[in-house]
């Protein structure tokens, strides 16, 4: 089995799907994981030994707790308490209410509307400084063989081919 970083993904990039993906298995279950399903459910975890694993986990749900993600633990088995289980209560987590006033609504508002409108108006131009007048440029690419960014705008010609 290749491991991640063999496959090119930096360490802070796989810690993080790591996390992620442990926050969503633990948010997703009515009852709480053991250590073993835990394991089961998130890639990273069986890729080591067991005590890679367990170092792996403590980090893992210290990080979590860190984070303010309201990492509960909690026996699976009402009879026996020999082994804990982790679980992430939803309503714990979940955001608060969010709740605008009129005028901040209308704020969002405008600032929806013109985000919507810079999407539709096309890729961005900027500004380009090799003409002997600097203009506008559409495009970033420039020619072969050349130091402009773009062609410069042609003038109409004030005599085209008429004699008066």
């Amino acid at each position: 089995m290749a491991t991640k970083a063999s496959a090119g993904v930096s360490p802070a990039t796989a810690k993080t799907e790591r996390l992620l993906n442990l926050v969503i298995a633990l948010l997703h279950t009515r009852q709480p994981l053991s250590k073993a399903k835990l394991r089961q459910a998130v890639p990273d975890y069986a890729a080591g030994s067991v005590e890679a694993f367990e170092r792996m986990f403590e980090r893992d749900k210290d990080e979590l707790r860190a984070l303010g993600i309201p990492l509960r633990t909690e026996p699976i088995d009402a009879f026996f308490d020999d082994e804990p289980g982790y679980r992430i209560d939803q309503r714990e987590y979940a955001l608060p209410e969010i709740d605008f006033a009129p005028d901040e609504l209308a704020v969002l508002g405008l600032a929806a509307r013109s985000w919507s409108q810079a999407s539709l108006a096309g890729p961005p131009r900027r500004r380009c400084a090799s003409w002997t007048r600097p203009g506008w440029c559409a495009t970033s690419r420039r020619s072969p063989g050349s130091s402009r960014c773009c062609t410069p705008p042609t003038r109409p010609s004030s005599r085209s081919g008429m004699r008066s």
